[in-house]
């Protein structure tokens, strides 16, 4: 297997499809992120006002893709780009993603991580933070999103076909999130 084809992994999982897997909660992903984001805090400085782990890899006992997803906080996107290099160094790779947001990730074995950088103003209403507290705290919804996952991996045909089989669901979730803090609903697009 190449660092870059998690896909083809083979311990834990519990469902595959075209190019991606769903594989069973890993009780080393915290300490996994608490590792990685001493690595990013040490090779960039101040950049980083806030960085969390979130996806399903952040909820205990959601099976999910084997990729960490973090959310990162910065004073201003603009102040990334000094440090895309350093960033290069830890093995990330800047990708064009959503206006407001920056997106890195990288990829190699068990280590695949993903990093969304946001402006520190929207950090603590962003969709994921927000879906990540809510799945933690509704155990029976983090399951129920599991099965489905499960069931979209097992049917669809091409990888870029499962974000969008599962987003109604993420924002029917977003929304109950929303309502329970009392914040306005937002569109949002798949985030986990």
């Amino acid at each position: 297997m190449s660092g870059n084809e998690p896909w083809k992994r083979t311990e834990g999982v519990i469902a595959r499809g075209p190019e991606i897997i769903i594989v069973e909660y890993d009780s080393r992903w915290p300490q996994m992120f608490e590792a990685e984001k001493a690595r990013l805090m040490a090779a960039t400085g101040d950049l980083f006002v806030e960085l969390e782990h979130v996806g399903s890899s952040a909820v205990p006992g959601l099976a999910g893709k084997p990729v960490m997803d973090m959310l990162a906080a910065v004073r201003n996107l603009g102040a990334v780009e000094a440090h895309v290099p350093a960033l290069a160094n830890l093995g990330y790779v800047k990708i064009p993603f959503l206006a407001g947001r920056l997106f890195f990730l990288k990829r190699g074995g068990i280590d695949n991580y993903n990093i969304h950088i946001v402006p520190r103003e929207s950090f603590q209403t962003d969709s994921q933070l927000l879906l990540r507290n809510y799945l933690r705290s509704h155990p029976e919804v983090a399951a129920e999103y599991a099965r489905l996952k499960c069931e979209i991996v097992g049917r669809i045909e091409h990888y870029s076909q499962y974000s969008p089989a599962k987003s109604e669901f993420i924002q029917s979730m977003v929304d109950h999130a929303c309502d329970e803090r009392g914040i306005k609903r937002r569109r949002t697009r798949d985030t986990a």
